[in-house]
This record gives C-alpha cells, sequence and structure tokens, in this order.
C-alpha cells in the first residue's frame, strides 16, 4: 500500500537478534532480562487437568494501532521527534485501528497541522505533525499493522475451552513491549526444513501456511497468546496434571514438539536451574540432551517457543527462549505464570 509517502508500505515479518538470549516465535523477540538464581518459593496453582499439545502453527496479528518500524532520517516525521517502535493510535483524537485508517486520516490533514496520539515503551504520548503535502515530500515513516509467524501450542484445557501457547508476548522487535491486539487467527502450518543452530546462530523451523483458519486469538499478554479453537478436536489427546511449584526439580525433565511434519514426539532435556517463579518469563534454565534433537535441530531453535515442558508425569511449563550462544540451553517459563492470564471465556 502506497501512498507517495514512500513511508506507508505494511510490513509483516521482522527480525531481531539480541546479545544474549532470542525469543522462540520465530520472528517476534523479547529483549534480555537478567538471569539470576533465588530460592525457590512454593506458589501454589489451582489444580486442573490440561492436554499437553506441542503442535507447530500458524498466527497471523493484527496490531491495534499501526507500529512505526523505520523513520527516514531527516523526514518530516523524523523532525517532529516520530521514533522506530512508536504505536501510533489516534490522529486528531480520532482512533486508527490500521494502516490504512492512519493513511486517510492523514491524507486528509494535507496542508494541515495534526496531532498524533503514540504510545511508547508503554506511556502515552502526543506528538504534533508539522502540515505536509504528499505530492511534494514524503512522511518519511514505514509502517505495519500485521505480522505472521510460526509458534508452538502449549496446552488446551478441556475446562475452558481455550488453548494457550509461546509462553511469551507477540512484541515489537524495537522497545520488547508488548503489542496490543486487534484481531488475530491460527492455521495449521507444514514444517518443510530445519536451519539447525549454531553458536551465535540459532536454528529455525521452517514452514508454510495451510489455507483457511483454525481458531482465534483472544489475548496477547506477557505469558503467551491465548485464544479458542473452531474445533475442539483440534486438540484431542490426554490430558495431564498441572505440577505445583513446590513439585518441580532439577534435573531430567522432556519438551513435547514436532520438528517435522509427523506428531509432536518428547525430546529428553535437563533442568539446570530453577530462577524466580514470580516472575513471567524465564523462570527455568534448560539443557537440551536428547542426542536424536541435537542431531536435527542442534537444540533449541525458533518456532518452537511453547513447546510444553513435562517432568513426573506433570507439565511443568514451557520452552521460550534459546541462548544465542549456546543453542543447546534456553530459558523455559513456569505453567502456573501461563495459567494466571488465561482469559475469560
Amino acid at each position: 500500500m502506497r501512498l507517495k509517502l514512500r513511508s506507508s508500505t505494511i510490513h509483516r515479518s521482522v527480525l531481531q537478534l539480541f546479545a544474549a538470549t532470542l525469543a522462540l516465535f520465530m520472528i517476534f523477540p523479547l529483549t534480555n532480562s537478567p538471569c539470576f538464581a533465588i530460592e525457590k518459593k512454593e506458589q501454589k496453582t489451582e489444580e486442573r487437568m490440561l492436554v499437553p499439545l506441542g503442535k507447530p502453527f500458524g498466527v497471523r496479528f493484527y496490531t491495534k494501532g499501526v507500529m512505526v518500524y523505520k523513520v527516514k532520517p531527516e523526514s518530516t516525521a523524523f523532525k517532529a521527534g516520530i521514533l522506530a517502535g512508536d504505536l501510533i493510535e489516534s490522529v486528531n483524537g480520532e482512533a486508527v485501528e490500521d494502516g490504512p485508517a492512519f493513511l486517510k486520516k492523514v491524507t486528509e490533514q494535507q496542508g494541515h497541522s495534526c496531532k498524533l496520539g503514540i504510545r511508547r515503551k508503554g506511556k502515552s504520548i502526543v506528538i504534533a505533525l508539522p502540515s505536509f503535502r504528499a505530492e511534494e515530500e514524503s512522511l518519511g515513516i514505514y509502517l505495519r499493522d500485521s505480522l505472521a509467524g510460526i509458534g508452538t501450542f502449549t496446552f488446551y484445557d478441556p475446562q475452558s475451552g481455550l488453548f494457550a501457547a509461546l509462553g511469551h508476548g507477540i512484541c515489537d522487535s524495537h522497545s520488547g513491549t508488548v503489542l496490543p491486539l486487534l484481531r488475530g487467527t491460527i492455521s495449521d502450518v507444514r514444517i518443510t526444513s530445519v536451519n539447525k543452530g549454531q553458536i551465535g546462530a540459532p536454528g529455525q523451523l521452517r514452514g508454510l501456511f495451510c489455507p483457511g483458519n483454525k481458531g482465534r486469538i483472544l489475548k496477547n499478554c506477557e505469558t503467551g497468546i491465548y485464544g479458542q479453537p473452531d474445533d475442539p478436536a483440534l486438540f484431542n489427546g490426554k490430558a495431564l496434571p498441572v505440577a505445583s511449584s513446590n513439585e518441580i526439580e532439577k534435573g531430567v525433565a522432556n519438551i513435547l514438539c514436532s520438528i517435522n511434519e509427523e506428531e509432536p514426539c518428547t525430546y529428553r532435556v535437563e533442568i539446570e536451574e530453577i530462577l524466580s517463579l514470580d516472575e513471567n518469563g524465564k523462570n527455568y534454565l534448560i539443557h537440551v540432551t536428547d542426542p536424536l534433537l541435537l542431531e536435527q535441530t542442534g537444540g533449541i531453535v525458533q518456532g518452537i517457543s511453547g513447546s510444553p515442558i513435562l517432568q513426573n508425569g506433570k507439565i511443568v511449563g514451557a520452552v521460550t527462549h534459546v541462548l544465542v550462544d549456546d543453542p543447546t540451553r534456553g530459558y523455559g517459563i513456569y505453567i502456573g505464570n501461563m495459567l494466571k492470564n488465561m482469559p475469560s471465556n
């Protein structure tokens, strides 16, 4: 989509590597945060049975507002103070939900200044955009209002009829803030190949989206995405109990994931450290020890974010990040943190 603003193409994918860790939902990374061990505290989790999944899926995510992913130096937008990572929510107080709506409102204001309502790093600000004419100059911003990628389902909750996936939110690559959800859909994917991970270059699952939608996303937050399948039969399987925080141990565990077109398989890992379970995100340090998974992927790869972690017959969490300098190691989130953010159905 182009308005002679050069600014107005809507971009669907972005890849950003960070020095220490990389979120595993293919194209949506999180910023790094310190890793530290503290004494494990008991955290009560509502006892329930969940179906562990480990199945890859495709997600199409539409933001509420328009994300700025690049600003042209010395452009009108640059001089006004607009930054990459800004989320434009309104023009002159009128909400904009997507790229076309933003471009229409800005076009209507040509020759006049206008005020942009922007969310920057979680805070709302207003920026005055000077008057300009599209036929004479470029606004100088590149926008996106949608993203797509591959991740892994964590579990299905038969009680609520909802699923959870990823173990971390879909975030802006510049600021690391969770993107506001306008709407989103899930679909089947066909895994076609695996780029094996190496030191300094984490691997990734590569695949193709299958036609049709299989459900909708209801919530995007720090602990993952949550949604409802069109057909609950999509998530048939044996339910397992949820582990309470005092049942989790350092030592042998398994992750459930699929790295090809076959059904998900269990692969051996080790929980090396149990970090703070009171925080969202990096609650475990895990190490892949399964020879088959190491041979095929090199360890943890992008696309398996959300793969459930199982220990002693219970669900204890999900894989979330890979260490860039050691793809055999990564982080996982505690299952209780994913459950506490389940939306109401």
